[in-house]
């Protein structure tokens, strides 16, 4: 009898033993693979040189639907396809993480510019206004990126109610690398390179 008790028990024991194994591990902690990233200012060609001072109104950018995601946003350049990675994610809304960034690399250009990112306004009576679309931000890991849009800058004239509005189309190509890391590092460097087009025209106004 005590055999059979011992020979019951055992099959017992060991199913507990593996059950609670089992139940440990899935609720054991377990590394996060997601990694965040967000957009970062760059040193652009442009050394800003103005002679007064300037303040700029710069309105929300607009930007494409497939691109105001959390996840980062790459493409497959034959198929078309669009690919939202799950582990590489952006750490704010890109759209501010855009307006951020470019507000960024305007001001550092030279200290007699003042950039106020909406909703932030300028106390100025005549401040300039900035307004920019973006009509593509997407690019291929291992190819390039394609960053197109159009900004509108308008400048008071004489420091008067009347404004000159200048308004460009942009079309900027990077290459992008082959991880998410270096296509963050093309999409900086682009942001830079518009920033430094917006400047040369405030340069020649002002």
């Amino acid at each position: 009898m005590k055999t059979l008790k011992i020979s019951i028990l055992l099959p017992a024991i060991s199913l507990s033993m593996l059950l609670s194994g089992c139940i440990g591990e899935m609720f054991s902690p377990k590394e996060d693979p997601t990694q965040f990233f967000i957009l970062q200012s760059t040193a652009g060609s442009v050394s800003s040189k103005l002679t007064s001072k300037a303040e700029i109104n710069f309105y929300p950018i607009s930007i494409p639907a497939y691109v105001a995601r959390d996840q980062i946003v790459t493409l497959d350049a034959k198929s078309g396809a669009v690919s939202l990675s799950e582990i590489y994610r952006w750490a704010e809304p890109i759209r501010n993480g855009l307006t951020r960034v470019l507000t960024e690399n305007i001001r550092r250009s030279d200290p007699n510019i003042r950039v106020f990112a909406y909703p932030e306004m300028s106390p100025s009576k005549h401040p300039c206004s900035l307004k920019v679309t973006i009509l593509e931000c997407i690019g291929e890991l291992g190819g390039k990126l394609d960053f197109r849009g159009v900004w509108t800058l308008s400048i008071p004239k004489n420091k008067g109610s009347e404004s000159k509005s200048t308004t460009k189309e942009f079309t900027i190509t990077q290459n992008c690398g082959n991880t998410h890391k270096t296509y963050i590092e093309s999409i900086n460097r682009s942001i830079s390179k518009l920033a430094d087009e917006i400047l040369l025209e405030l340069s020649k106004e002002n």
